[in-house]
């Protein structure tokens, strides 16, 4: 076992010592587990989640000052809006598929059929890349026309021709299925 401090280890990693960083993942890799396996239902998503925690850590490692604080509470903050960003969205994508759902297929069929999310979802990944984009950007991620045109370079027609394209390609996808 290392006998360095997290502190240490948060510092040498910052300099780029990939060996500490190991031993950081190490060290809070169990803790974040036991954590978030209580907020996150499935574990894959768990394991994902924590991937993406400590992808964070890495990419914001260069921020890390012990003069300012412990590695540990430095690493729990960004542990804890990992978790939380990730629940927001999944909350919004939830919420966005249902308004989908009642708006698009239930008013079309009407009643509201219990495979509706799932065929609404999977028609959203047959989209073409660009269009599976902005389509989620700005439905299921609630981003302006104006934050996706800046994303992408594009102008706000061809945003809204695509956005357009995207919901007749859904549309007809879901035709046969109601």
């Amino acid at each position: 076992m290392d006998s360095r401090s997290d502190d240490t280890l948060g510092e040498q990693s910052r300099n780029g010592d990939m060996n500490a960083f190991g031993e950081l993942f190490r060290r809070y890799y169990n803790p974040f587990l036991y954590r978030f396996r209580r907020f996150l239902a499935d574990n894959e998503v768990v394991e994902d989640v924590i991937q993406e925690i400590f992808l964070r850590i890495l990419d914001k490692i260069r921020y890390f000052d012990k003069g300012k604080g412990a590695f540990k509470g430095w690493a729990w903050k960004i542990a804890n809006r990992t978790v939380l960003n990730y629940l927001d969205a999944e909350l919004r994508r939830r919420r966005a598929l249902e308004t989908l759902s009642k708006k698009g297929i239930a008013e079309k069929s009407g009643s509201h059929n219990p495979g509706t999310l799932h065929s609404i979802r999977a028609a959203i990944d047959k989209l073409p890349k660009p269009e599976k984009t902005y389509f989620i950007e700005h439905h299921l991620q609630h981003l302006t026309y104006d934050e996706i045109c800046d994303a992408h370079d594009l102008t706000k027609n061809q945003l809204k021709s695509r956005l357009r394209r995207a919901r007749a390609l859904i549309r007809s996808e879901l035709e046969g299925q109601i």
